[in-house]
């Protein structure tokens, strides 16, 4: 049985300058994915989105790539009103 990946991140510009498995994420993040799901068999993962200072424009970023991937499931990053719901 696939695993399902509990959640990760994807950027169309590269967030700072992570490493994972000794490749450079803005070398191709979506491609190292791809290699980490067929080696560890993820079928599915929740790809949420990032929108703080830099990255506007994440969350389209990841709904288009979900459009073009099927396993990925995208939720978008909202910022909290520091009051919360009601001080909208």
């Amino acid at each position: 049985m696939q695993a399902l990946d509990g959640h990760i991140h994807l950027f169309k510009k590269a967030y700072g300058d992570l490493f994972a498995n000794g490749h450079i994420r803005s070398a191709g993040e979506l491609a190292l994915f791809g290699e980490l799901r067929r080696a560890h068999d993820i079928g599915r993962a929740f790809v949420i989105g990032y929108e703080g200072a830099g990255y506007a424009g994440n969350n389209g970023y990841i709904l288009r790539l979900s459009q073009l991937h099927p396993w990925i499931l995208p939720f978008a990053w909202l910022r909290a009103h520091p009051r919360g719901l009601e001080g909208r």
